[in-house]
């Protein structure tokens, strides 16, 4: 019973980390599509709900009755069936459900005895490896998400593990919460802790490329060394130096790293992060205190929204009131997310142990073991089978498209990869920049679109700038060997603006590839423009520069790109403009010292807020 628990208790630590992301992808999409913050009552109230936990009655009353779990985690079917529901409100209604069923069950499992609760936290961690791995496999999508077959697949199982908890209270009920010894009551600051050790996983740590891609990494191969860092960090947990305030120096030196660090040395630090976070989930795990439930969750709800807002304003700061004191402050965000986590050390209350519960430590050492030996291998392998490059094509005639994706959300709220990879391979595209190509945000499921793309494309990538320099992110696919790139962060007071400066090798001749998504805000779009046109004319050779301009044609800023040499290819080839996001041309693709053979807007029926442009080019 013991071994078939941790197994059930690692699927629902893979749920729970599931829905956790699709919830509040859904709720950030919904947010975005209204232009207001409605949807996120309902994250606030999520996070906050397991706080009547503190309610004697109410914990008694559902400790005392064996089948509370079982309940519980049922509820977390309506969450994953929910995902195939179209509407975007009703999606994210029944997301909340399921999450809700799932939160509560481990709120409850953490004041419960020392055994069922370290074999949940065991569970919570070897199930956000085995996401780890699910993504790795995939070029970080969910294989839970990928299809209504996938979805209806992961149901099975949760169904099954549903009904081994119904067996397990039946047979190994014991949840008596008498406490050993005299402790002294926590401090509230676990409530802290708690939320700083949740907000740093899920920030950072629900996909292997975020790290990577903060520091200018590429996610492949260098993305397994999170995976690992996380397997031997659950590994040292009965290690007594994890449990003193050297292994919180090592981490915190690894924060550090990590938020000012460039590429592998910020790596480096990403690594450290990993192997000392599963620690600390098992010392803030058992510092809960029953007699204090409804306090810590408060707590730990309040402080994990306040961050989650923090993460999100630091880029979208514009829509969120009070936003700008996160502008560009993810550095800050993550050391003083770590710093609370020494509150977690030091003496916890003890509970009786409950035999049926305990895991033996070889068990879980073992289950590490075939995720490192045979997981990750296999995983790497299906990753492999897909990823092979295409050779570049051998012609001197070549197709561009530019593309403001949306962070890969369709009209309708879905996250609509495959939509944007079918009109990508129909246009026949094979330079194609990106704008609001955001990779391994929450905000949309930590997914990671450009490694998605070129991966299945078979084309080479550039995502630009490392993510934490709080921009929504462009990128560059190409089928031709990029042969340098750069991110240049535009001039901004207010929504940073990035310009990609790359060149290529097409056919023997190098072609200059500039990227760019100006801002939103009238005082900044000139001074931008005005340092893209500077940029432009150090350049020497064919020149292709593509984007969202957020201006109109006839603007200051499409004049001052325009007085460069640079042609507008649709206007060139049609002599009239056409609308690319609503009412407006917003979107572009400029040219010097190429022959136009064609340009086009192409209509891609909702897959994007924006048209994509192409056009065809000869050197």
């Amino acid at each position: 019973i013991r071994r078939f628990g941790l197994v059930a208790d690692i699927w629902i630590g893979f749920i729970f980390w599931s829905l956790l992301l699709e919830f509040t992808a859904s709720v950030y999409y919904f947010n975005l599509a209204a232009v207001a913050l409605n949807e996120s009552i309902l994250l606030i109230l999520i996070f906050l709900i397991p706080s009547i936990l503190g309610l004697k009655r109410i914990r008694n009353k559902l400790l005392n009755n064996p089948n509370t779990l079982t309940g519980l985690y049922s509820v977390s079917l309506v969450g994953i069936l929910g995902h195939l529901i179209q509407n975007i409100m009703v999606r994210t209604v029944l997301l909340s459900i399921g999450f809700l069923g799932v939160i509560i069950g481990i709120a409850l499992t953490f004041v419960m005895p020392i055994g069922r609760r370290d074999r949940l936290t065991s569970g919570i961690l070897i199930g956000l490896i085995l996401l780890l791995l699910s993504r790795w496999s995939y070029f970080s999508r969910n294989i839970l998400w990928i299809s209504p077959y996938t979805v209806g697949f992961g149901a099975l199982i949760t169904v099954a593990a549903v009904i081994f908890y119904h067996y397990e209270a039946r047979y190994s009920h014991d949840i008596r919460l008498d406490t050993v010894g005299g402790v002294k009551t926590p401090s509230p600051l676990v409530g802290l802790s708690l939320a700083s050790i949740s907000f740093i996983t899920f920030w950072l740590f629900t996909s292997y490329g975020i790290v990577p891609r903060w520091v200018g990494v590429d996610p492949y191969p260098w993305g397994s060394l999170i995976i690992i860092s996380l397997i031997v960090g659950v590994y040292l947990r009965t290690f007594s130096i994890t449990k003193t305030w050297i292994w919180w120096v090592i981490g915190l030196f690894g924060s550090i790293l990590l938020a000012y660090g460039d590429g592998f040395i910020g790596l480096f630090g990403g690594f450290l992060l990993g192997i000392v976070l599963p620690s600390y989930w098992y010392l803030v795990t058992e510092k809960i205190k029953t007699e204090r439930t409804g306090t810590t969750y408060f707590m730990a709800g309040f402080i994990y929204i306040v961050l989650i807002i923090g993460a999100v304003a630091t880029v979208s700061y514009d829509y969120i009131p009070g936003g700008k004191a996160f502008r560009g402050n993810e550095e800050t965000l993550l050391i003083i997310s770590f710093i609370p986590l020494i509150f977690s050390i030091g003496r916890y209350i003890e509970f009786k142990r409950v035999k049926s519960y305990i895991i033996n430590p070889k068990t879980i050492a073992k289950v590490l073991a075939i995720l490192l030996v045979i997981g990750l291998p296999l995983a790497t392998a299906a990753r492999l089978d897909i990823q092979a490059r295409y050779s570049a094509p051998e012609t001197n005639e070549f197709k561009v498209m530019a593309w403001n994706i949306q962070q890969g959300f369709s009209t309708n709220g879905d996250i609509n990869f495959d939509n944007i990879l079918k009109e990508i391979r129909e246009s026949g595209a094979v330079l194609i920049g990106l704008e609001e190509s955001d990779t391994l945000r929450f905000t949309s499921a930590n997914r990671d679109i450009v490694e998605w793309l070129s991966s299945l494309l078979h084309l080479y990538s550039y995502y630009g700038p490392e993510t934490r320099d709080s921009t929504y992110g462009v990128a560059l696919l190409s089928a031709y060997p990029i042969v340098n790139a750069t991110s240049v962060i535009l001039p901004s007071k207010g929504e940073l603006a990035v310009l990609l400066v790359t060149q290529i090798n097409v056919s023997g001749t190098i072609v200059n590839v500039l990227i760019t998504h100006f801002g939103i805000r009238n005082y900044d779009l000139p001074a931008q423009a005005n340092a893209t046109a500077e940029i432009i004319s150090r350049l020497r050779g064919p020149v292709i520069l593509m984007g969202d301009f957020n201006s109109e044609p006839g603007s200051y800023m499409i004049k001052k790109i325009l007085s460069t040499g640079l042609i507008d290819s649709y206007y060139e080839f049609h002599k009239k403009h056409v609308s690319t996001c609503g009412d407006e041309m917003i979107d572009y693709i400029f040219y010097k010292n190429l022959d136009l053979n064609y340009a086009e807007v192409l209509n891609t029926d909702g897959a994007s807020d924006h048209l994509p442009v192409v056009a065809r080019f000869t050197i």
